[in-house]
C-alpha cells in the first residue's frame, strides 16, 4: 500500500486549530517538550508514540482530508478513490474493493458520532 496521501493528511491535520479554538502540537516541537539530557533514541521513541497518539485523535480530520468522509458521513466515492490510489498491487485491488463494498453496506447508515464510538 502507498501510504503517501494519509501521511500527507495526517500532516495537514497536525497544522490545524481545534474545534475548541486551541492549535494542535506540532510535532517538530515534540523533542523541546522533552528534558535535555534525553537521547537521541528516546527523544524518536517519544515522537513515535506522540505521533501514534495524534493519530488517533486526529483520524476524523484525516478521514475527511482524505475525502473518506464528507459531510459527516462515509462517502463510497471517497473510499473507493482512497482504495485505487493506496493499492499497489494490482491483483489485490479488485479484492480489496470487494472488502470495502461489503464494509460500506454493513456501515452506510451510520453517523459520524457512531462511528466515534
Amino acid at each position: 500500500y502507498d501510504n503517501t496521501a494519509k501521511r500527507q493528511a495526517f500532516k495537514a491535520c497536525a497544522l490545524k486549530t481545534g474545534e475548541t479554538g486551541e492549535e494542535f502540537s506540532s510535532l517538530s516541537n515534540v523533542a523541546a517538550l522533552l528534558k535535555p539530557d534525553k537521547t537521541e533514541a528516546e527523544i524518536e521513541a517519544f515522537r513515535e508514540k506522540f505521533s501514534k497518539l495524534k493519530e488517533q485523535r486526529e483520524s476524523l480530520c484525516v478521514a475527511k482530508e482524505l475525502g473518506i468522509v464528507k459531510d459527516n458521513a462515509l462517502s463510497k466515492d471517497g473510499l473507493e478513490k482512497y482504495i485505487k490510489n493506496s493499492v499497489i498491487d494490482p491483483s489485490i485491488l479488485d479484492d480489496v474493493l470487494q472488502e470495502m463494498e461489503e464494509c460500506w453496506n454493513l456501515v452506510q447508515t451510520c453517523t459520524i458520532t457512531e462511528l466515534k464510538r
